[in-house]
């Protein structure tokens, strides 16, 4: 096999990332609409509006929306190609005595390309090592998707697990599902 180390990589937890621009946006001014249904999005004049799903009107100099996996819903007028799949992650423990072979100085972020399986250290976050496919899941509608983690999912990453590193646990600390919005080509 082949590899490629890089001693300068990193990587950035998507959630802190999120939780960090929130807190700089709402610094700055913005008013923050959680959990809150986009229904449209529109120029008037030179305002930007958005109409929630309630049909109430907010004007603004400009708006940003994070509608995820409902974007394809809310652009339907681009005919944008997106297509929303079930993906989930599972964090394994390491063996008693093998805990610190799994820490961020001694494990990279890793991909196997050929299995297109990755993972990160362990990071003291989350409790364990992460695996996850990035083979795209089946498709769901986000109104109605399947949320929770699957235990067959769960055994197959301790499956590839036990073949690849030794000292990891088939134990799941941790196993999370979510969506991914992709264009055909990703």
């Amino acid at each position: 096999e082949a590899a490629l180390y890089q001693p300068d990589m990193g990587y950035l937890r998507a959630s802190a990332c999120v939780q960090a621009n929130v807190r700089m946006a709402r610094a700055l001014g913005a008013d923050i609409r959680e959990q809150t249904t986009v229904s449209a999005v529109m120029q008037r004049g030179g305002e930007a509006v958005v109409t929630t799903g309630d049909g109430e009107e907010h004007a603004a100099d400009r708006v940003l929306v994070t509608a995820g996996p409902w974007m394809g819903r809310l652009l339907a007028s681009l005919h944008l190609p997106l297509r929303v799949t079930h993906q989930q992650v599972v964090y394994l423990k390491p063996a008693p005595g093998a805990a610190q072979d799994f820490e961020a100085d001694r494990l990279p972020v890793w991909i196997d390309a050929d299995a297109n399986i990755y993972g990160f250290p362990a990071d003291g976050c989350i409790a364990g090592v992460k695996l996850a496919s990035h083979n795209l899941g089946d498709p769901v509608d986000p109104d109605n998707a399947r949320r929770p983690p699957d235990a067959a999912y769960a055994d197959q990453m301790a499956d590839y697990a036990a073949a690849r590193f030794e000292g990891l646990t088939r134990q799941v600390t941790h196993a999370q599902a979510c969506l991914y919005t992709n264009t055909p080509d990703e």
